[in-house]
């Protein structure tokens, strides 16, 4: 026998949905905290504004993933409106490993280095950039540990003034982007970025609250407008579905992180700010290839990892099984299987 259920109505389902948002001080755009909150972000804007003057070179490490990504996407289009040259580097996750690392450094030849969604741990890296003259700025998100690096630091968990320290790399980037316009007094629209950022809010699972909640909501409303080439043929390819944020989720966040996780990041990054129709649908055709070549390699080593699993399961009590391969250059890949 079926038991009772009490079935909600609309305004029950609406009441329980508007308590989830009931202390949120964060409701529109203009409730957003400005660029100052966030700790040194002033500081950092003037040096970069100093770097700008003195036709300094500029480099961007970002990181592999969506998140790392679009933040050098949205700084690369920042400075791009502002006729100034930067380069972007992201790590090769076979070769480099994550973050700035000693490998980066060795081959940049800058004035300055700025990270993107990394960096709050590179310690070495930071005493390396030390020795070589380069000002390294520190732009990141992730926990911070007890020692930080010898460099002038934003990170939203050591500003105890922001009011949201869960937000993502490129939401941190985007800031950097508003205080440097505020300090050199550009006429740039930051709602224009907000097609890439609401990409990497949802990519990196953010809490859709108070700030994240704003800049998706407008991000989203922005993203369905777009006219970045690679925004355009997005929407055409998934045209069947609504682009919302389960769209980014189940299928654009994937596809676009493929490319780190088989080759190079680079690919995500090109295909995201290339200007030129034809070379966009290539990068597409790209990932979608490798993206379809991940999600068999993905199914093969589950069966595989299956079959491991039941053999291991009938002779042993174990509570879990733990198998892995190795595929080379590819990494070692791991799969966790519970009973």
């Amino acid at each position: 026998m079926i038991p009772h259920l009490d079935l909600l109505t609309k305004e029950a389902i609406h009441s329980k949905l508007s308590e989830r948002f009931r202390d949120d001080t964060i409701m529109s755009l203009k409730d957003l905290p400005l660029p100052q909150k966030l700790k040194n972000l002033s500081e950092i804007a003037k040096k970069i504004a100093q770097a700008i003057h003195q036709n300094q070179k500029i480099v961007v490490v970002g990181d592999y993933d969506v998140d790392g990504v679009v933040s050098c996407a949205i700084l690369y289009e920042f400075f791009k409106k502002l006729h100034y040259k930067i380069e972007i580097e992201i790590p090769n996750r076979f070769s480099d490993g994550y973050g700035l690392s000693s490998t980066i450094i060795a081959r940049l030849d800058c004035d300055m280095i700025i990270t993107v969604d990394n960096g709050i741990n590179a310690i070495e890296a930071a005493k390396i950039c030390q020795e070589r003259g380069i000002e390294l700025i520190i732009t990141d998100h992730h926990t911070p540990q007890e020692e930080l690096p010898e460099a002038l630091i934003c990170n939203p968990k050591l500003s105890n003034d922001f009011p949201e320290p869960e937000i993502c790399g490129a939401c941190v980037a985007w800031y950097l982007c508003a205080a440097l316009k505020d300090e050199m007094k550009l006429k740039v629209q930051m709602v224009e970025f907000l097609d890439l950022l609401a990409l990497a809010i949802v990519s990196d699972v953010m809490p859709l609250r108070g700030i994240n909640r704003v800049l998706l909501k407008k991000g989203l409303e922005v993203l369905r407008q777009s006219q970045r080439i690679a925004l355009i043929h997005l929407r055409e390819h998934f045209s069947k579905y609504n682009l919302d944020a389960q769209l980014i989720s189940y299928y654009i966040a994937p596809l676009l992180n493929c490319a780190g996780r088989m080759e190079h990041a680079l690919l995500s990054y090109r295909f995201l700010v290339t200007d030129k129709f034809s070379e966009s649908k290539q990068y597409l055709k790209k990932l979608l290839d490798l993206n379809a070549k991940r999600k068999s390699l993905q199914n093969t080593i589950y069966e595989e990892a299956k079959e491991m699993f039941l053999a291991q399961k009938n002779s042993q009590e174990l509570p879990f099984v733990l198998v892995f391969k190795n595929l080379g250059t590819k990494g070692l890949l791991a799969l966790l299987l519970r009973d």
